[in-house]
């Protein structure tokens, strides 16, 4: 190669080699960020029982002033077992001046991974092989202004603003008529078919229920020592549940409360639109994707830039 052709195609030579430079310090970059997230994100699945309790009792304080706090967890996300023992939640200390409002000693829930993966892409079946509720107590407080605590807790979890426990929206303890309760809660449940969801089993233990009414002049208190124990198998409706349990409770005189209750529950969008939250899963999830691309077009764009600037 001459002299005179060396001098001119010098720049280029050391433009590509600068290119090239850059080129290979944006991938090691992209690489290094890549291999970064892929770890924590294993360390996450790996080890949920460090983070998972802290997340709900923050997610469930932030969003309903109402306190977690979940002594033992044990959890594996690559079997879809999760399992919580010792569980308490504890009323907000400003509204209601009890602050005790359920513990509960084992939480047992187990989803099938395959279906809760392919649910994120695509429409199917979500089955929970089994869901085990052991509670030791519950109870039940209507404060002065007539607000019920787990009506509040099930409005505020479901996104309601507002004060949505008027004194004069709920019955009174006292008040039962089955017939109310069984129409409201087949109609609270009429889209059921279109759920696309399925209980293999469901156990429930509650061993005692206590009602606490601040309203009255005269604060009055009940207590049931219930030991009720029932067993689900196939649930594919939630009026199953609500039917069984309404009717069991009827003895007791407080079934209009618990309806109250089970609406506002049923109210919850990821409880009765549980097919609609997957879709809306699977938008964010394809929301994150694209994000991603586009940071990293921007990336390349701004390298290119740069360059030519240079």
């Amino acid at each position: 190669m001459s002299v005179v052709s060396h001098i001119i195609l010098w720049p280029f030579i050391k433009i590509i080699e600068l290119l090239w430079w850059l080129f290979k310090k944006c991938l090691a970059a992209l690489f290094a960020i890549f291999v970064g997230i892929c770890v924590v994100i294993l360390v996450l699945l790996i080890f949920p029982n460090t983070w998972l309790p802290v997340l709900v009792d923050k997610y469930i304080e932030n969003r309903t002033g109402f306190s977690v706090h979940i002594e033992e967890s044990k959890c594996n996300l690559f079997r879809g077992h999760f399992e919580f023992h010792n569980v308490l939640l504890i009323n907000p200390a400003h509204r209601y001046p009890v602050d005790h409002a359920l513990s509960m000693e084992v939480l047992d829930l187990d989803i099938k991974p395959s279906c809760l993966w392919k649910n994120l892409w695509e429409s199917g079946e979500l089955v929970f092989p089994n869901i085990y509720l052991d509670m030791d107590d519950l109870t039940i407080v209507r404060n002065a202004q007539g607000d019920i605590n787990f009506i509040e807790f099930f409005d505020k979890l479901g996104g309601v603003v507002g004060n949505t426990a008027s004194p004069d929206s709920h019955p009174d303890f006292t008040d039962d008529n089955p017939e109310t309760v069984s129409n409201t809660l087949r109609r609270r449940n009429n889209n059921s078919i279109n759920r696309r969801w399925r209980i293999e089993q469901l156990t429930l233990h509650l061993d005692s229920l206590r009602w606490k009414d601040f309203k009255s002049e005269k604060p009055q208190e009940q207590s049931f020592e219930l030991f009720y124990r029932h067993q689900w198998r196939q649930v594919i409706a939630l009026q199953e549940i609500t039917s069984t349990i309404l009717a069991d409770f009827k003895p007791y005189g407080i079934s209009l409360l618990l309806q109250s209750i089970f609406n506002s529950f049923l109210d919850i969008p990821g409880i009765s639109h549980a097919h609609n939250s997957l879709k809306a899963l699977r938008s964010l999830g394809k929301g994150i994707l694209s994000g991603v691309q586009h940071k990293v077009q921007a990336i390349f764009t701004k390298t290119k830039t740069t360059t030519d600037t240079q």
